[in-house]
């Protein structure tokens, strides 16, 4: 299996979004917006644990979500120094399309199998729940063709301590 990596960050701005959509959308379900400065982290979109449960909870998250472990450990050895300052953890996977509205993607040459964009919101909190299988149907994201080998795929993951 080869592997790349292209690694980057964002900056924000107190202006929010860059530009609104020209006009409005109309759909049966309201989609959800996420605005990078402005980021939602509740008990209606959020699981909590125990600082120590985090490690097997990520990594059981991101195979659920389909991720092989070479990714799922870059992303917990990535984010586990700031989740280790807390005792409990608030956390949420944003749904890819409230991401790819904040932040837009572009590939080239565009990959025609898997895209997917994983975004983790957390926050220290004061107390302690758990389910992994939410975050698929969440996320938006097709786990059995994530885990098609045969796939072009295209992996991207992230996240934000949300203060």
């Amino acid at each position: 299996m080869e592997m790349s990596y292209l690694y980057w960050e964002a900056e924000m701005t107190a202006q929010g979004l860059l530009s609104p959509p020209a006009s409005p959308q109309l759909s049966a379900v309201a989609e959800e917006t996420f605005v990078p400065n402005r980021p939602t982290l509740d008990a209606s979109n959020s699981v909590v644990l125990e600082v120590a449960k985090m490690t097997p909870y990520l990594d059981s998250s991101l195979k659920a979500l389909g991720l092989h472990v070479e990714v799922r450990t870059s992303f917990i050895t990535h984010w586990l120094p700031s989740l280790l300052k807390h005792k409990h953890i608030a956390l949420r996977f944003l749904p890819q399309s409230a991401y790819e509205r904040a932040a837009p993607l572009t590939v080239e040459p565009t990959p025609s199998d898997v895209v997917a964009r994983i975004f983790m919101l957390f926050k220290g909190i004061e107390r302690s729940a758990v389910d992994v299988s939410r975050w698929a149907g969440a996320v938006g994201v097709d786990s059995e063709r994530m885990n098609d080998a045969g796939l072009f795929r295209v992996i991207e993951w992230g996240g934000r301590e949300v203060v």
